[in-house]
């Protein structure tokens, strides 16, 4: 059983399910809120700057022609539950006692791609420096920071080499 099975979902997405050990979180752990101290630096000098180091993969958004299929084809066969979406357009889903808002996500689409995947880091500070690091490696294209609505964390999109993207998130 440690390398699992293999088998593929509605729109031909082959996947891979095996145990692993528990990575997320079992609570999401409380905001940063109030001021800086007085007369203390908020961030570091670049040059000082650790390297932004993802925690976790939280979770994936891929594109598919039957949003309602796909949906029925985890719910059915891995367990999993609608957390929230928009008829149609994208749905959210998780499973039982996790911390997460979701482990996976559909959007409508014509054809099946991928989207993004999320990463998680233990601050918005380290959103950021993640940015940064990616920036100097060449990679420019994205959007954020900001904060998204449903599961409140704050966020940073960055294209890949493949045209999809990659997220980093905290909170």
């Amino acid at each position: 059983m440690a390398e699992g099975f293999w088998f593929e979902d509605p729109d031909g997405n082959l996947l891979q399910l095996r145990p692993g050990i528990k990575t997320s979180p079992d609570f999401k752990p409380a905001t940063r809120n109030g001021p800086a101290l007085p007369r203390l630096r908020g961030a570091s000098f670049r040059a000082e700057t650790p390297t932004a180091r993802p925690l976790r993969l939280s979770h994936v958004l891929m594109y598919t022609p039957d949003i309602r299929a796909a949906i029925a084809f985890y719910e059915q066969a891995l367990g999993m539950e609608l957390s929230d979406g928009s008829e149609g357009i994208v749905a959210f889903l998780h499973r039982r006692h996790g911390s997460d808002h979701h482990l996976i996500a559909f959007a409508q689409g014509a054809a099946k791609r991928w989207h993004h995947s999320v990463w998680d880091v233990p601050s918005v500070d380290e959103v950021g420096v993640g940015t940064m690091q990616m920036r100097h490696a060449g990679y420019v294209q994205g959007w954020g920071v900001g904060r998204h609505v449903l599961g409140s964390n704050y966020f940073q999109y960055v294209r890949d080499p493949w045209g999809s993207y990659w997220e980093y998130s905290a909170g």
